[in-house]
C-alpha cells in the first residue's frame, strides 16, 4: 500500500488543500482520508471543504475516519456538491466518527466555535453522537473503508503542527497531535504501509485572530497590521476574515521549522505563496537546514524548486 500524507509546518492556512487537489491531479489515487474535524477549511481552486477531502473531485473514494468529527449540514451540501461534478465519487464514512451537536462560541484561547473540541470531550465522556446515529441521505455510506494491499491513498489532515495538543503552544492549540504518526493512526491506514510526507509551508504564517480579551497564541515575529508586508498580504491572496477580524501574520519562524523537520521527517518539503517571498531562495534554505522541492505561486500549481532561479 502506497501513502501520500499532507502536513503543514506551521499554525494552518499553509496550502493543505491546493496540495491535495495538485497531488491528487499528477497521482492515480483510488482513496483520500480526511482526518481532523469541521473547523478547517481546505481550499481548491473550486471552492472550500471543511469535511470533504479536497482532493474529491480526483478520486473514486474518500473516507471519514472515526476521528473525523463532523458537521452534518455542510457535509451533506459538500457530498452534494462533489457527486454532481465527481459522479462515480463513492462516500465512507465511518459510523463510529463523532457528530456536531453543540457549536458553541469561540473560546479566549482562539478556537473557530465550530463545536469540534466540544465534541470531542463529548466523546471523552461517552455521551458523543455519532455517524450512525443519524439518517443519511442516499450514497453516503456509513460504513469503514476496506483498505487493501493495492490501494493508492492520499491522507489529507487539518491545521498544522503548530497547532498539535501536546505542543509547547499549549493551551493555545488544537484538540489533537499532529504529526505523520498521529495523523496515520486517525486515518485507518493499516501499519506497515509505504508513506510519503509531504509538508507544506508558508514564507508568511499565519494564525487565527485573538479573541477580544484572550489569545489565540504565541507567533513569533508578528507583524502590525499596517505593516506593508501584511497589506501586500492581504491585496494578494483571498484568505478573508474571521469574525471581522483579520488574521495575524508574522515573519518566518525557523526554530519552529527547524524542530518541525526533526519532529517530523518529511519526504517531500514544500511552500506555497513563493509570490509573496523576495528574498533569496538559496539563503532561506541555508538558514532553514532543508532543500525545497517543490514551489508554488498560483493555487494548484506547484513546480519543482530547481527550476527556479533564486
Amino acid at each position: 500500500m502506497k501513502v501520500d500524507l499532507i502536513i503543514g509546518s506551521q499554525f494552518g492556512d499553509c496550502g493543505k488543500g491546493c496540495m491535495a487537489e495538485w497531488l491528487a491531479n499528477r497521482n492515480q489515487y483510488n482513496v483520500a482520508v480526511r482526518t481532523g474535524g469541521a473547523n478547517a477549511g481546505h481550499a481548491t481552486t473550486a471552492r472550500e471543504f471543511h469535511n470533504m477531502p479536497a482532493s474529491c473531485l480526483s478520486v473514486p473514494n474518500v473516507y471519514i475516519p472515526a476521528a473525523g468529527v463532523i458537521d452534518v449540514e455542510s457535509f451533506i451540501e459538500e457530498v452534494a456538491w462533489a457527486t454532481k461534478h465527481n459522479p462515480l465519487l463513492n462516500v465512507y464514512i465511518s459510523p463510529f466518527a463523532a457528530i456536531i451537536t453543540d457549536k458553541g462560541a469561540a473560546s479566549a484561547f482562539g478556537s473557530m466555535g465550530v463545536g469540534v473540541g466540544k465534541t470531542r470531550i463529548q466523546y471523552l465522556q461517552r455521551n458523543a453522537k455519532r455517524a450512525l446515529d443519524v439518517v443519511w441521505p442516499v450514497g453516503i455510506n456509513v460504513q469503514a473503508y476496506q483498505f487493501n494491499d493495492t490501494d493508492n491513498v492520499l491522507v489529507e489532515p487539518g491545521q498544522g503542527y503548530g497547532l498539535s495538543l501536546h505542543s509547547r503552544f499549549y493551551p493555545h492549540v488544537t484538540t489533537i497531535d499532529l504529526n505523520p504518526y498521529a495523523i496515520l493512526a486517525e486515518s485507518e491506514v493499516p501499519f506497515g504501509a509505504d508513506v510519503d510526507v509531504w509538508a507544506i509551508s508558508r514564507f508568511f504564517p499565519v494564525r487565527v485572530p485573538s479573541p477580544a480579551g484572550g489569545s489565540s497564541g504565541a507567533m513569533s515575529g508578528e507583524l502590525p497590521d499596517d505593516d506593508q508586508r501584511v497589506l501586500d498580504l492581504v491585496e494578494s491572496e483571498t484568505w478573508g476574515n474571521i469574525a471581522g477580524q483579520r488574521k495575524r501574520v508574522s515573519t518566518f519562524d525557523f526554530g519552529l521549522f527547524r524542530e518541525f523537520l526533526d519532529r517530523c521527517r518529511p519526504d517531500h518539503i514544500c511552500f506555497s505563496h513563493l509570490d509573496q517571498f523576495k528574498g533569496d531562495l538559496r539563503s532561506f534554505e541555508n538558514r532553514a537546514g532543508c532543500h525545497i522541492d517543490y514551489v508554488s505561486s498560483e493555487p494548484s500549481k506547484f513546480v519543482r524548486r530547481d527550476s527556479i532561479t533564486a
